[in-house]
């Protein structure tokens, strides 16, 4: 048996269309981001037609020594009759979620809901639809003890992957993957990987070296603002000290969620505080051994450079795989513990300095505007909402779970209340109160 196998196969699985050559072929994985895969065809090859591989018809997988390695979409052919060739590029799994949106209203409460839970009701909500099942095993996630709130509005159209991926970047928040051997959505709290004392990269089998910087992105004093207000204004005092003062806009536009608002602008102060430092090890795939190491962990890196010198633990976020003339080549991509990717390991600092931290912002949330989800009970047409702000709001709007047309009535300091027309059934709706 060769010891890669390049094949198709249906979208979400199943039984395998047709095998290729696999000489050529370059897969690679990323830390919570869909790797990549790219190779060529001969045109004239029996099995290169449309039927055995289409772009966003099949997906493409590599078998390696007898256990699925790579699986993903094929999104791009490119046909060359010159030079004989079809040109293949795909991602990995995640990239189904890429051409997804939130379609219906969904709320989530920090009394009840687990970030897991709120992880797997996004994929959820798309593979329910008719035709929007891509064979993602969602029923193995458990928790992992941070419950948040979370509303997505249907409004907004959010799409899943974005609304995933910011979800798992807040602080405390978590890494995850989709399993290409059995599609399983995996979800590692607080962090993917974990220290390997037993690999180091050094002379001995660093093939290539290379280091990317850029301070083009780098801010050490963000400003959040929200609805036309400001919501989070955050420095870090060493980041200032060290590039002087440098600044960044955030402003957050998926719908009335506060507390998702605020999360997502303290993050982006420990996202930008830091310069990227990239490094690109071309390693022997032999020593270690590829795959012996894993996505999210820590390996020791030494390496005498003349600019500045590496020594020590690094964070592996991807690596490629290049299989050619029978043999693999092993590209690695890394970046020190101390950078965005890596805050959540226990040894590293947050932000420090931030001015308005979450805990502190709940009086100002409380000034800007209150919401809540609340429910008409079968058999009753109103329902009284307790707002909190303290004074007759003076804008109230509502958002019901269905197809129903809904009103406010009898507007004061503390109260208000919601009225639908008939008694059938529960209604649940989500409201939002603006002093």
């Amino acid at each position: 048996m060769p010891d890669t196998i390049l094949y198709t196969q249906a979208r979400g699985g199943g039984e395998r269309v047709a095998e290729f050559p696999a000489d050529g072929v370059k897969y690679g994985y990323r830390l919570n981001r869909p790797g990549a895969i790219s190779f060529t065809l001969p045109l004239d090859h029996a099995k290169t037609v449309q039927g055995n591989i289409e772009e966003g018809v099949h997906e493409v997988g590599v078998e390696r020594f007898g256990t699925v390695a790579w699986v993903g979409p094929v999104l791009t052919v490119d046909e060359d009759d010159q030079a004989n060739s079809l040109n293949i590029g795909g991602e990995g799994l995640m990239a189904h979620l890429r051409r997804t949106h939130i379609t219906e209203t969904l709320a989530f409460s920090a009394s009840t809901d687990d970030q897991f839970d709120i992880a797997r009701a996004l994929i959820d909500h798309h593979q329910n639809k008719s035709g929007g099942n891509f064979g993602i095993d969602t029923t193995a996630v458990t928790t992992s003890g941070r419950k948040r709130n979370r509303t997505y509005q249907k409004e907004a159209q959010k799409n899943i992957y974005d609304a995933l991926v910011e979800l798992s970047e807040v602080d405390g928040g978590f890494d995850f993957d989709f399993n290409p051997a059995t599609r399983k959505f995996d979800l590692s709290h607080p962090r993917r990987g974990r220290r390997r004392t037993d690999i180091v990269f050094d002379k001995r089998n660093i093939r290539g070296f290379s280091r990317k910087r850029d301070a083009t992105g780098q801010a050490g004093h963000i400003i959040g603002k929200f609805a036309d207000e400001l919501i989070v204004n955050a420095q870090n005092s060493g980041a200032v000290d060290r590039y002087g003062l440098t600044q960044r806009l955030i402003v957050h536009k998926d719908g009335p969620d506060l507390t998702m608002a605020v999360d997502q602008v303290v993050d982006a102060g420990n996202a930008y505080q830091e310069v990227p430092n990239l490094l690109t090890l071309t390693v022997n795939p032999t020593d270690p051994q590829v795959f012996t190491y894993d996505l999210g962990d820590e390996v020791k890196v030494s390496w005498p450079s003349k600019y500045d010198p590496v020594n020590e633990f690094q964070r592996l976020i991807g690596f490629d795989v290049i299989w050619t003339a029978a043999k693999e080549e092993a590209v690695l991509y890394l970046e020190p513990l101390s950078t965005a990717r890596a805050q959540q390991f226990p040894e590293t600092t947050p932000v420090a300095d931030i001015e308005l931290r979450l805990a502190d912002l709940e009086g100002l949330i409380r000034q800007r505007f209150l919401e809540g989800t609340a429910q008409i009970d079968a058999g009753n047409s109103t329902e009284v909402i307790s707002h909190g702000l303290g004074v007759v709001p003076s804008s109230i709007s509502l958002t019901p779970q269905g197809d129903t047309r809904v009103w406010v009535t009898s507007v004061g300091a503390t109260t208000f209340t919601v009225n639908r027309l008939g008694t059938s059934g529960n209604l649940g709706f989500y409201w939002q109160a603006i002093p």
